[in-house]
């Protein structure tokens, strides 16, 4: 039900929506959560502020974290010290959001080191956001392993 509503506000996005919103991805249920989620990342152009989102960064669900540190991105409100500490979350979607985050920053230190993530799509988000900075492979000092494993060098 409340899920419902939620998505309700998404549609409808009477004054107040926002924080309602940011209030639910606090929600005990994991479906009102990703709900609120969706909403936020869905109206983030039409968002009046992120009044508390920041708040959401440390949540126990990581599609919270990976959608706030893509919303403050989006927002122009996240610092780079936010962005920094999610490249070591636990879940690699957040670290993927804050790789991003960081190359709106021009960040390329930070998100060279990505480059050396053990996983593979945080490598490749790493490499593509190393490329949109404009600093390629050659620039810098080359990954200990490589970005992307060819799929015959991968185990089976």
């Amino acid at each position: 039900m409340r899920s419902t509503a939620i998505a309700t506000l998404t549609e409808a996005t009477p004054d107040g929506f926002d924080n309602l919103l940011v209030d639910a991805l606090g929600d005990e249920d994991a479906a009102v959560r990703r709900t609120a989620a969706e909403g936020l990342r869905e109206l983030v152009e039409v968002l009046p502020a992120a009044d508390g989102l920041a708040l959401h960064l440390a949540s126990g669900d990581a599609i919270v974290r990976s959608t706030v540190v893509d919303l403050l991105r989006a927002l122009r409100t996240g610092t780079a010290a936010q962005y920094r500490a999610a490249l070591a979350d636990v879940d690699h979607r957040v670290r993927i959001e804050s790789v991003r985050a960081l190359v709106s920053l021009d960040d390329w230190q930070t998100v060279a080191t990505a480059s050396e993530d053990e996983n593979r799509e945080v490598r490749i988000a790493s490499a593509q956001g190393l490329a949109t900075i404009g600093l390629g492979v050659s620039r810098r000092s080359a990954p200990s392993r490589p970005i992307v494993t060819p799929s015959s060098a991968r185990p089976r």
